[in-house]
């Protein structure tokens, strides 16, 4: 059983932990690079989990099993436009893919989003027929725009898609 837990202003070691071993795991799936990111000094680990503690502007989250943290996801609301949510950094750890980790994640943004009002959410894959992107589709995200590069350098290229909340009245 896989639960999800919003990201705590102290939890910025296993936020730490996690993030390193989803950029390790996952090379190809991020912006970011595990290079970049071991080398951040604990403030800055530190700075993201109080950003996430107030879930003013952005949300993290980890899947728990069996105790241990599985897995991890960010849902920010643009600076630009609040009724627009972006999913970054989500990633389940090899052992518990196929058992909800990476639905029960995306279920908590997608909850979160709305709570903030939001009447978009957008997120960005790895374009391949991948578990991830499959996931998407069945929460309803559908592709938008043309696919881009995951990032300076890299010749993967990554696929902007967006879900279209119910927006009442």
């Amino acid at each position: 059983m896989v639960s999800v837990h919003p990201i705590a202003f102290n939890d910025w070691p296993e936020y730490r932990k996690v993030r390193l071993s989803a950029l390790k795991d996952s090379p190809q799936a991020f912006g970011s690079t595990w290079q970049q990111e071991v080398i951040l000094p604990d403030e800055d680990w530190a700075a993201r989990t109080i950003a996430s503690a107030s879930g003013d502007s952005g949300r993290g989250f980890f899947a728990i099993h069996r105790g241990e943290a599985c897995g991890l996801v960010w849902c920010l609301l643009s600076d630009t436009d609040p009724r627009i949510a972006h999913i970054y950094a989500m990633w389940t750890a090899p052992n518990v893919r196929g058992q909800g980790a990476g639905r029960a994640l995306l279920e908590q943004c997608i909850s979160w989003a709305k709570s903030k009002g939001a009447h978009h959410v957008h997120l960005s894959v790895v374009k391949d027929e991948s578990p991830a992107i499959q996931l998407y589709k069945s929460q309803g995200f559908y592709p938008v725009g043309e696919p881009d590069f995951l990032r300076l350098g890299s010749d993967l290229k990554a696929q902007n898609m967006q879900l279209d909340l119910a927006v009442e009245a």
